[in-house]
């Protein structure tokens, strides 16, 4: 199976996703990309994805691991690990997200802290 992983941009919304990213969301790739992360507050994990602070981890100048809580799936507790990515040319840079299970994780750490 391969890690869920997607892109963010300044609007808050989906721009590159994977299967197994959209399969945490319940839903099929055609249903996620291009919409904002805010409108998939029906599960633990759609709130912890609508609750990223997109612009601080945009306002990054250099790519660096920012990782916020994501609740629980299967027991096990949720990572959502963030960078910016600057693109060449006119694209503007994105929030690349990667999911992770990490049973080490105990609390939810505040909006914008680094763990």
């Amino acid at each position: 199976m391969a890690v869920p992983v997607a892109s963010i941009d300044a609007s808050r919304r989906l721009r590159l996703v994977n299967e197994s990213f959209c399969r945490l969301l319940g839903r099929r790739v055609e249903d996620v990309l291009g919409r904002s992360i805010a409108t998939f507050d029906d599960s633990e994990f759609g709130n912890a994805l609508g609750s990223i602070p997109i612009e601080y981890v945009l306002a990054e100048s250099e790519p660096r691991n920012l990782t916020f809580y994501a609740g629980q799936i299967g027991g096990r507790d949720i990572q959502l690990v963030c960078s910016v990515a600057h693109f060449a040319g006119q694209t503007p840079a994105q929030a690349l997200l990667v999911v992770r299970a990490d049973s080490r994780v105990a609390s939810l750490p505040a909006a914008g802290s680094v763990v």
